[in-house]
């Protein structure tokens, strides 16, 4: 089953590939910065929100040193990305920036990998006595709701056979 954080990361895997596979066919600039720019950018985004939020999650004793870790490293690929992929693009593709585009929409659909990797953690006690205190509340306004209704249902009976005995 998906928690939030795998279907964002899930979603946000499929929207950002496709504008940088979309941006293959700019004919305008305009179109270039709505496919990488909008399309990519919140694709992007919200691959990177799920990932170092889920770090907090599964790292209890080292936590800052492990959000130390994802933080540099997405640091880290920021600034080594932007001078291999003109690297690969000379190396492999021969300067067409058009099969480029595509190998690094293929590398940035490769995360969905690591977001099936998010496994749910199990619950703590703490949380489940939280989780059946809130279910007891929501029970006793259901059934104070519902009584409510039953009074008010028996009072508008008791008016409408007064009125009917009236006449």
């Amino acid at each position: 089953m998906l928690t939030s954080s795998d279907t964002n990361l899930a979603k946000s895997t499929t929207s950002a590939p496709d504008g940088e596979s979309l941006s293959r066919w700019w004919t305008n600039v305009y179109y270039y910065y709505l496919t990488i720019g909008i399309i990519g950018g919140i694709g992007c985004g919200l691959i990177y929100l799920p990932a170092i939020v889920s770090v907090g999650y599964y790292f209890e004793e080292k936590r800052s040193f492990a959000m130390g870790i994802a933080v540099c490293g997405s640091g880290l690929g920021t600034v080594v990305f932007p001078f291999v992929l003109p690297w690969i693009m000379n190396r492999f593709f021969s300067n067409n920036y058009k099969d480029a585009l595509l190998f690094e929409s293929v590398l940035i659909f490769l995360c969905i990998f690591f977001g099936l990797l998010m496994i749910p953690l199990p619950i703590e006690p703490s949380e489940q006595r939280r989780l059946r205190i809130k279910l007891q509340k929501e029970a006793k306004k259901q059934v104070k709701k519902t009584i409510t209704n039953i009074e008010n249902e028996n009072k508008q009976a008791k008016q409408s056979i007064t009125e009917h005995e009236r006449i």
